[in-house]
Formats: structure tokens, sequence, C-alpha cells
């Protein structure tokens, strides 16, 4: 089982990598930052946000507007949740000293830091606080979930153990 689940995560990390820097058909065209300068300061202009709930309330906004879909806000916001809510899985089941809330949020800030700076470096997708705010949310929301005990338990029996509750 310990082999099935490390799949999982090397599958989920995969699909994850594709998502947020690799796949064209969500708009994502890798180049490097120090290529050209013009493209460094047309995805500056364009596609960074440092401003959080910026992003949030634009996609808000555009619907309310009627500019936007409900499938593209719900894509956007519902997306960007879930994007790293697995992780409230692995990270504890890899990483002991990972259980703890605290310890557990600073791993997905910090990977969600890491991808929100790659796709900065290779010019791709969007340097958002937004992403690392809902990327974040929806992981805590998800380890949460999963620290209910009758959740933890059942995880730990599915996975024969490999997955168990720090308590």
């Amino acid at each position: 089982m310990k082999k099935t689940v490390i799949f999982l995560f090397v599958l989920y990390t995969a699909i994850l990598i594709d998502f947020t820097l690799i796949d064209d058909s969500l708009g994502r065209n890798i180049r490097f930052i120090f290529s050209n300068p013009a493209q460094l300061k047309e995805y500056l202009d364009t596609n960074v946000n440092l401003l959080p709930f910026a992003t949030i309330e634009l996609f808000i906004k555009g619907y309310r507007l009627y500019n936007l879909s409900f499938s593209a806000v719900i894509t956007n916001l519902l997306g960007n949740f879930l994007a790293f809510m697995p992780l409230a899985f692995f990270v504890p089941a890899f990483c002991k000293k990972l259980k703890k809330w605290y310890a557990f949020l600073g791993a997905v800030v910090l990977s969600v830091a890491a991808i929100e700076v790659l796709q900065l470096l290779l010019l791709t997708g969007s340097f958002d606080i937004d992403d690392l705010i809902l990327n974040s949310a929806g992981a805590l929301t998800a380890f949460g979930i999963i620290r209910i005990k009758a959740v933890s338990e059942k995880l730990s029996a599915v996975t024969f153990g490999v997955w168990k509750n720090g308590k």
C-alpha cells in the first residue's frame, strides 16, 4: 500500500505541475524570465497580482457584470481552492514532523510559493497572491477535515496504516 500511496503522490505532483506550469490549453506558454525584456514587462503588467483578494474580487465582479461565465469563476476560484487539498493527506503520511497544523501550513505555503515563483521565472500562468491564499486555505481545510477522528480512522484503515493520525 505504501508504494501505491507514493505512486499517487507522484501522479498528483505531475498533474499539479502540468496544470500550473505546462498545460498549453490553460494558457501556459513557458518562456524564461531573462530571455526577452519585452516579454518580462508584458508579464509583469498583465500576470502579476500582489494585492490580496484583488483577483478574487475581479472574478466575482466579472460574473456580476455578466462578463464572465459562472463556470469560469468556479473553475478559477474553486480550482485554486481544491488544487492543494491532496497535500493534507500526502504531507502528514510522508513527513511525521508536519502533522501539526502550523507546520503543515508552513509546508503548503512554501510549496505554493515555489510554484508561484516558478510561474514568474518561466513567465507562465500568473504570479498571484490570491492563488497562494486560495491554495493554502483549501489545503488547510482538507487538513482540518482529515483530522476529524472518524475520517482519520477511515483513511488509516483504507491505507492499511500508511496514513495515521499523528495524535
